[in-house]
This record gives structure tokens, sequence and C-alpha cells, in this order.
């Protein structure tokens, strides 16, 4: 067999059972290396992992998110039609006073001392466009300057070298798909993570079998056409069977604690929040903690698809779940030491439309990015201004966050001001940016 045909069947083999990133993790190999034998230099730098909620729903965010209730009018509609629970209040935010839902002002200050807020336009009408924003309407390039990559991929390459990560692709937990290089990350459930490290700590579970059954193919292959490089990268990566051992019997305990069925498991969240996100929050926590991989993708509900929404019932429900989630994705870094070194962001489809009642549309014009990390300063950025339809992003000044209709970031470049941002916080160096994301300027007033 030829060195292609071989790598060829070794890919197929790999991409099976099992699946890739799973390998990954047991082998501690990267996924690059696996398929295609690229040996990375040693890591360096102080980036930050990134975990990116996405929802292709398209959330009602944007809605309560702070600066968002501005003009009186639509504030005192919001208020007459949503319950006390998530009525307007005011939220200081770096030096700063905004109109927000009140969920927002329940926020702990160490974690509003690190809160940002970016209000941009997707320009995405529909569900199936989820894609597309994903790769910031095809504005974020490949590693070279061509191509189209989509931001969480883009943000995982840069940084996995840096990280010294397991692998450099994103882990997706959610439910939306995430291409990395033209082909599908593979979604993985934290249910699917932690039956894989099933039985007895110490005991030959599924993750040691997957190990050695992987190593003896990469090896065979290795011996039989690598090269020097590809055999010092193997000799200094490779998990041996006590590691990978250590590593399934710590995660094994890590991810002991999901599936959470009872929402008392977090204290303050509403009755009837999807729990799938809690257990989805752990998770990411726990691949961060273990250096698996750059990018962590969930799911985490706001609202939702809500056009028939009477009363506003679902949106009201989860805003507070979800603001209550954030913050737990806040308190369990703290907890694992990793909020120094970890950012946190949203990014969805689309916005919902503001001056409605009784649900609400797609609102391509107006979306809100909430982030929050070591290297985010807290604020806002922009504001809706009234539009043909409904409300949408008014352009604002990078420097002072202000939407006064003549800043630097226009409202047809905000969202690429928005992507650009979001890179620098976790550590993507400008040079880099440039490439990627060729054009567009960084909120310079957030990070």
């Amino acid at each position: 067999m030829n060195p292609t045909s071989r790598r060829n069947f070794l890919r197929t083999a790999l991409l099976g059972c099992g699946g890739l990133a799973l390998r990954s993790l047991a082998t501690g190999l990267s996924s690059e290396f696996l398929t295609e034998r690229v040996a990375h230099a040693e890591p360096s730098g102080t980036p930050t992992f990134l975990i990116l909620a996405t929802d292709q729903s398209g959330d009602p965010l944007n809605v309560g998110a702070p600066g968002s209730l501005a003009d009186a009018g639509l504030r005192a509609r919001y208020d007459a039609a949503h319950p006390a629970e998530v009525r307007s209040t005011k939220l200081s935010l770096g030096g700063g006073v905004y109109d927000a839902a009140a969920p927002w002002g329940a926020l702990p200050p160490a974690l509003l001392s690190r809160l940002g807020f970016v209000h941009h336009r997707t320009s995405a009408e529909t569900h199936p466009e989820h894609p597309k924003v994903m790769r910031v309407f095809d504005a974020m390039r490949g590693a070279t300057g061509n191509g189209v990559e989509m931001l969480p991929s883009a943000i995982a390459a840069e940084l996995a070298a840096s990280l010294g990560t397991i692998q450099r692709e994103p882990m997706v937990l959610g439910e939306e798909r995430v291409t990395y290089e033209s082909r599908f990350v593979e979604q993985l459930s934290p249910m699917e993570l932690k039956g894989l490290f099933g039985g007895a700590p110490g005991r030959l579970s599924g993750f040691a079998k997957l190990r050695d059954k992987t190593l003896d193919a990469v090896y065979a292959d290795v011996k039989a056409s690598g090269t020097k490089a590809q055999r010092a990268y193997l000799d200094r990566t490779v998990a041996s069977r006590a590691q990978a051992a250590e590593l399934g019997d710590k995660l094994a305990v890590d991810l002991g604690v999901i599936p959470v069925t009872d929402p008392k498991a977090v204290s303050g969240l509403v009755d009837d929040y999807p729990l799938d996100a809690i257990d989805q929050v752990l998770t990411a926590v726990t691949l961060v903690k273990y250096k698996v991989s750059p990018v962590i993708t969930i799911h985490l509900p706001f609202g939702g698809d809500n056009h028939h929404d009477l009363d506003f019932a679902q949106e009201s429900l989860e805003l507070q779940g979800g603001v209550r989630i954030m913050q737990l994705v806040w308190e369990k870094l703290a907890e694992a030491g990793l909020e120094g070194v970890t950012t946190f962001a949203m990014l969805n489809t689309f916005g919902r439309t503001l001056d409605t009642s009784g649900g609400r549309a797609h609102n391509s014009g107006h979306h809100v990015m909430p982030m929050f990390g070591p290297k985010i300063r807290a604020g806002v950025a922009g504001a809706p201004q009234r539009g043909a339809h409904d409300w949408e992003a008014a352009a604002f000044s990078s420097t002072t966050g202000r939407a006064d209709g003549s800043g630097d970031v226009t409202s047809e470049k905000s969202f690429a001001a928005a992507a650009r941002t979001l890179m620098r916080a976790c550590g993507v160096p400008a040079e880099r940016v440039d490439v990627r994301l060729p054009g567009a300027t960084v909120t310079s007033l957030l990070v």
C-alpha cells in the first residue's frame, strides 16, 4: 500500500468508530497529526480558551440587553408587556448607566466588571443562515487569508499551539453544526463523553481501549512512512497508558455529576429552564480544565424562536435562566481556577424584533454579543435605532461605544467589528486578526 492510500485508509478508520476528537483526547495527539501527520511546534504565548454559546433559532437576547432599552417609549412598552422579574432596571457597567432587563443587574460585581456588550447586525434573515453567520458572511478567512472559515474555528486554529491543547478544532457540545477547514466537526453530547469513561477508576475503559487501538495504527503508519519530525512529535506528545488512565479517571469524576436533573442544583435557577444547558456548561469547563480544545461551543436557551410567545412567557423564563447560566459559567470557571484564562461569548443567527407584542419575529438588523473574560473591559458598544421595519443597530464609536450616528463603526460593519473584538479578547494577535478578518475595526472600548 503506497503512503497516500495508507493515509486515506487510516483517516477513514479514524473518522469512523470512536470519532476523531475522542481519539485525540485518548492519545494526546492532535487531530491534524492523526489524519495528516502534521507535527506542531511547542506551545507559547498567553491566549484564552473560548466557550461560545450559539443558537440557530436567534434568541431575543438582544431585547433586554444593556443599552437596548434606551428609548423611553420602547422601554415603557417593554415593561408593560413583561412580568416584574424581567422589567427594566438601571445597571452600572464600565462607568456608564444603562437600562436593562432586571436579571442582568443581579449578576455579581466581579462578573459585571468583565462583561461587555456589542450591539450589531448579522444581516441574517432565516434560521438556515446560521453557518453564514458563523463565517461572518464569508468575511472570515482561512489561515493564509484565502477561502473562508468559521469564527470559532479560526480562533481555535490561531490559539491551539499557544494553549497547548490536545486538538485544534472546536469541541461541539450544542445543537449547532460547526465546520473546521470546510469539514464538519463531530458533535459530542455530555452524556456521550461521560459514557466513554464508564467503569471503576483504573480499569480498562472504552477510553483506554480507544487509545490503544488508535496508537497501534498510528505507530505502524509512522514506522512505515513517517518523517523524523513526525516521529519526534509522536514520542514527545503521545499519552502513555498511565497518563490516559489518569486523564480518564479525572474526566470520569468531573463528568460524574451529569446529567443534572434538578434545577435546585443551581441556586436561583427558575423552574422549567432546559437543564441540558447546565450539562453543557459543566462539560465545557471540564474540557477547558484538561486543555482538550481551544474553543467549546454550547447551546444556551435565551427565549428561542418565540414568534407566538404570548405574554412573553418563554422569553421571561429563559431570560432569567440564561443570565443565571452565564453566571454559572463564571462560577464554575472560578472554582476550577480558569476565570483568568477563559473567555465566554454568545453569537446567534440574529436577534428578535423589539417593538412588538405577543411574540417576536426575526430581526436581521439588531443582535447583541455579550462577552466576558480576563481581557475584556466592562461596557456597552452601540445601541439600537429606529429602522424601516423595527429597531436596528446604529453606528457607534469604537473607542467610546456611543451610538450617536457618526461613529467609525457603521451598522454594516458592526458584525465584523464584534467578531474582531472577540478574536482580540481571546488573544489572537492583531496581525493574525488582520489576515483572518481584514478591513474591520476592533471595539477598543472593550479590549
